[in-house]
């Protein structure tokens, strides 16, 4: 699992792959697919009532397929689909696809500064939304001095689903990509800091990480899972649907419906945030379903936040007949760098002393550790920084070469910002960020973001963001501010109103602000973060 490098460091190896490679357009496997399994359930909204067959998904992608094709739309390209969960949303994403566009995937709640600026570096040629994203979408179009077509899926979609001549439809084939090097997929982060970026996806990444991601397989579904399609799980989970001809549960999270829907559906799978696994099992009405979830539930994957031993003991007494496994990834590594083989490492898994671990190296992934103030090579049972590589590392981010290289060495390491320890057994826990980045109720939040914000206030000299750790809601966001001499005192709740006004929910100072005197900062002017987190947790025990 482990061997030594030029530099005489240790790296760790998940061991190669035998997935045959990607040999086309994945889009004209996903046809070939659903061809065979026309008449089996794909999609199933239990909230609206509505169900899509493997046929259905197939003729309407191929008719929107044919229509942006009408409208200019050509390999190389890109669209926009931005919409809450619902099972349209697949239908565009699929006809781009089988174009050779690339699909960039945004939230409605996304803010009007991140938005903005994914439409500037991507330039879509259409942009497929919800009804309520459609005005700020023809705002954001003018003020980027684009001719987008804006599609909205409550009122002109249906358009894009009219038949066409039978020889099309029946013709039809994906269009020839280099699946080595055509994007694929845009996804959203925000890296381990800064601004927003598009993280892309070739044909051959996204056709590995759906094989290699052995996850799920024939049997298990319907998938249930509520990641938006802004996020990397959502769309690694829709291919992966696709792939096995499985169905999927297509719904906005409610926290009652999904009890009913776990019972009723006989959910074996699903994957959700640590966060939504909580809600479950606290929530009132669990008792009434409990029986049926427990008895079904097979596979309890979940991620995107940090989880307590406690919280982790608490499942394993719950779900007694579940594997459950404590995902950890990044969107830039197509989802997981580790995991716990379902079939292999299932004694490892339930070893008490490795109930809070995420696993071994994923297949085909390398891993580095280094000191993240000096850079120097770290061994096991060392707090370090993860760096990773692998068959899938993305190739960078849209249209930023900086970012690029801020995020990925000359070496091909990514780094990562998470502090790991690397156990004897190659087991990696995740002791927390030597970076920047937030993560609130799974929504990624930006520091520098804010701190922007904060410095705006005509009485705020300078801000730093950090997070405050909350048991179930992961990081609130908090400001540490510096007033100007001269300014007038501003309270607390007026520096909060100030941001809250500027930002998007997720983004809002719940975890408060303290005034300082002045920043810790180092000999070259950068501030220490790591102080603030110390000075909070005294603050936080005193």
């Amino acid at each position: 699992m482990s061997s030594t490098d030029e530099n005489q460091c240790e790296i760790f190896y998940g061991g190669s792959h035998k997935i045959p490679p990607c040999k086309q357009n994945v889009g004209q496997y996903f046809l070939d697919i659903m061809a065979k399994n026309p008449n089996k359930m794909a999609q199933i909204d239990p909230i609206k009532k509505k169900t899509q067959t493997y046929g259905e998904l197939r003729i309407d992608s191929i008719r929107c397929a044919l229509r942006m094709r009408q409208e200019g739309v050509k390999r190389g390209d890109v669209i926009i689909v931005c919409g809450r969960t619902h099972i349209e949303l697949s239908t565009p994403i699929l006809g781009a696809m089988y174009l050779g566009a690339a699909i960039n995937t945004l939230h409605p709640d996304y803010s009007r500064h991140e938005t903005l600026r994914m439409i500037n570096l991507t330039e879509p040629k259409i942009i497929f939304c919800d009804q309520e994203s459609t005005n700020l979408m023809k705002e954001l179009i003018t003020e980027a001095k684009l001719q987008s077509k804006i599609v909205t899926f409550e009122t002109d979609f249906n358009s894009y689903l009219k038949p066409h001549k039978s020889t099309e439809e029946d013709n039809f084939v994906a269009e020839i990509v280099d699946v080595n090097n055509d994007i694929l997929f845009i996804i959203c982060t925000s890296g381990t800091s800064g601004l927003i970026k598009g993280v892309t996806k070739t044909h051959s990444a996204y056709y590995l990480a759906m094989n290699l991601h052995a996850i799920f397989k024939e049997g298990d579904g319907p998938m249930l899972y509520y990641s938006p399609i802004s996020w990397i799980s959502a769309i690694l989970f829709m291919g992966i649907m696709l792939w096995h001809g499985e169905s999927k549960i297509t719904c906005e999270y409610d926290p009652k419906l999904n009890l009913e829907i776990m019972a009723n559906y006989n959910i074996k799978w699903t994957f959700m945030s640590s966060l939504k696994v909580m809600e479950i099992i606290r929530h009132p009405d669990f008792p009434k379903y409990s029986s049926k979830i427990i008895n079904s539930l097979k596979y309890l994957y979940f991620g995107g936040s940090a989880v307590t031993i406690q919280q982790l003991t608490e499942y394993r007494r719950i779900f007694q007949h579940s594997q459950i496994f404590n995902c950890y990834g990044c969107t830039e590594m197509s989802i997981f760098h580790t995991y716990f083989d379902r079939a292999k490492d299932e004694d490892l898994k339930l070893n008490v002393k490795k109930i809070i671990s995420s696993g071994r190296p994923f297949i085909g992934t390398y891993w580095k550790l280094i000191d993240p103030e000096t850079g120097l090579s770290v061994g096991r049972n060392q707090e370090a920084e993860l760096l990773v590589k692998g068959v899938l590392l993305t190739t960078g981010y849209y249209n930023d070469p900086k970012a690029t290289a801020d995020a990925i060495d000359k070496d091909g390491w990514f780094h990562t910002g998470d502090v790991v320890i690397v156990d004897n057994d190659d087991c990696l826990f995740v002791v927390g960020r030597s970076k920047d980045l937030l993560k609130y109720k799974g929504w990624q939040v930006s520091p520098s973001e804010l701190e922007h914000i904060l410095e705006s206030h005509p009485s705020v000299q300078s801000a730093c963001v950090i997070g405050k750790l909350h048991e179930t809601d992961g990081d609130l966001p908090l400001a540490f501010v510096v007033k100007k001499e001269s300014a007038e005192s501003p309270t607390e709740t007026e520096i909060i109103e100030f941001v809250d006004k500027q930002v998007v929910d997720y983004q809002r100072l719940r975890g408060g602000v303290i005034f300082l005197h002045s920043l810790p900062r180092t000999a070259n002017g950068k501030i220490r973060r790591n102080e603030l987190k110390k000075l909070l947790k005294q603050l936080e025990n005193s």
